[in-house]
């Protein structure tokens, strides 16, 4: 999915992702924009399915593309309950936000995230009132002004 609270250790643990949608029912979702430097997305996920194992969401996008707009076949993608962890927690603190209209407690990770010689920072804000817990995340790389993903919940329903 889209990254949200990767990156906690080195070792096989509770897949953070699972955790956030495995505490709703099937039939909730979360539709999310998601802003690139030359495109924009707008995704909607909906939990299908919770296992003691998985989780089921279905992804719908919709792209932008200067003034086309595409929308995708939606799909299918399992969420494990456990998985290997990756990258660094650097801080974590508690802040409020605003996203779809509705002010929010989240839980703000910054993480430090290497692939090969390539690092990233990543700033999620994750609420338990979201499904899928993604409010908003930020991603950089490592010493840049401008993130080059901007990740924000716009609307969602809980079941």
């Amino acid at each position: 999915m889209i990254l949200l609270l990767c990156a906690l250790a080195a070792q096989e643990a509770e897949n953070p992702d699972y955790r956030a949608w495995s505490a709703f029912k099937p039939g909730s979702w979360v539709k999310l924009r998601i802003r690139g430097e030359a495109s924009e997305k707008e995704v909607t996920v909906r939990l299908v399915q919770v296992t003691p194992e998985q989780v089921v969401v279905e992804r719908t996008t919709r792209s932008r593309l200067g003034t086309r707009t595409v929308a995708e076949a939606p799909y299918l993608e399992s969420i494990p309950a456990r998985k290997p962890r990756i990258g660094s927690v650097l801080r974590e603190v508690e802040e409020e936000l605003e996203a779809g209209g509705r002010r929010l407690r989240t839980r703000m990770l910054e993480l430090e995230q290497r692939e090969g010689e390539k690092v990233r920072r990543v700033k999620i804000w994750a609420s338990p009132e979201v499904p899928g817990g993604a409010v908003k995340m930020d991603v950089r790389p490592a010493g840049a002004d401008r993130p080059e993903l901007v990740l924000e919940a716009v609307d969602w329903e809980r079941r």
